[in-house]
């Protein structure tokens, strides 16, 4: 079998390391991220290795490394707002019409003891 280089020494060269900085930052972001909102994060390391168009018939030719993280913190949910439907058909904030044409009436108190 082939002597394997661990993948942690790779890494640790992509970039001349800051692909390692980049997940490191990540992992710490998402660990703040998971507490604040008791939500799951997922960071993606995604590399691209490729071989130049103008080295392909070489006899040793060199591979281009490309290394990226990427993650998704989860968040709290954005603030809400509510609007009603004007005759138009047009989202409005002026709540008085919907207010009106709503059935509510208040209670009867006939019967309540005092």
């Amino acid at each position: 079998m082939a002597n394997i280089r661990p993948a942690q020494a790779t890494l640790n060269e992509v970039r001349n390391g800051d692909l390692m900085t980049e997940l490191a930052t990540a992992i710490h972001e998402a660990v703040g991220a998971v507490e604040e909102h008791q939500k799951k994060a997922v960071i993606t390391i995604s590399l691209e290795i490729d071989m130049p168009k103008n080295m392909k018939n070489l006899a040793d030719p060199y591979l281009v490394v490309t290394g990226d993280v990427t993650s998704k913190l989860p968040r709290a949910e954005p603030p809400q707002t509510l609007f009603c439907v004007d005759a138009e058909g047009n989202l409005t904030r002026n709540l008085q019409r919907a207010q009106d044409e709503m059935p509510f009436k208040i209670a009867d108190h006939q019967g309540a003891k005092a």
